[in-house]
């Protein structure tokens, strides 16, 4: 099954796109939820079902927000994406932009640019070095989609439908897994008792192969 996820900083953009994708009106424009949350839809193409999930603009959201974002994106398409759409105005992307969206990516795993592609959501034929450098990083995955037009042309979309296809057939239907962070929690432990009372002994019991010598003075802590 084709799980694709939505990237970008349009909201606009993104809902005209996974509408388009679906095939019907699924997905809204967020004016007014604060822009945190993530929607879904399903549709089929080729009588193959899949699934897109339409993200937040993450830009300016803290790390805190983003990792939960990113977490409840990938539940929304579980067990995890096999594409990655990141949507990109050639005119107005940036550098910040650009690392911006690479440590969002970081999020998704290690394999994220392998399974990414970049959307141009603008005909545009000046040079913009950020996005040079996300093809880059995107092994030049890319396709040029006019979302102003109301209808995109079938050709435009088909292509873009096989294009997904192939990035999951070059992956063998390999899919991004997102793991939680456990957080450590650092334990300190003093141990209080007269000199050859055992603390050494009780130390390394507790410790295992890491072994503790014994002070040389009675005095001193180790």
């Amino acid at each position: 099954e084709l799980r694709i996820v939505l990237l970008g900083k349009s909201d606009d953009k993104k809902t005209a796109l996974g509408n388009i994708i679906v095939g019907k009106k699924e997905f809204s424009v967020q004016r007014f939820s604060g822009g945190k949350h993530c929607e879904a839809a399903r549709g089929t193409w080729n009588k193959k079902p899949f699934t897109v999930v339409k993200t937040p603009d993450m830009f300016n959201l803290s790390e805190e927000i983003r990792k939960k974002v990113v977490k409840r994106c990938v539940d929304l398409c579980s067990p995890g994406p096999n594409v990655l759409l990141l949507l990109v105005k050639h005119s107005d992307f940036t550098e910040e932009n650009r690392k911006t969206l690479k440590f969002i990516l970081s999020l998704f795993g290690e394999d994220a640019f392998k399974h990414s592609m970049v959307i141009m959501t603008q005909n545009e034929d000046r040079q913009n070095q950020s996005v040079e450098k996300l093809l880059q990083d995107c092994e030049q995955k890319q396709h040029r989609i006019n979302l102003d037009k109301k209808d995109p042309s079938g050709h435009e979309v088909q292509e873009l439908m096989q294009k997904m296809q192939t990035i999951v057939s070059d992956h063998r239907g390999g899919y991004l897994r997102v793991t939680e962070e456990e957080d450590q929690t650092v334990l300190n432990l003093v141990l209080c008792g007269r000199r050859g009372a055992g603390k050494t002994s009780a130390v390394n019991a507790i410790l295992g192969p890491k072994k503790l010598g014994g002070p040389k003075d009675s005095l001193e802590c180790v």
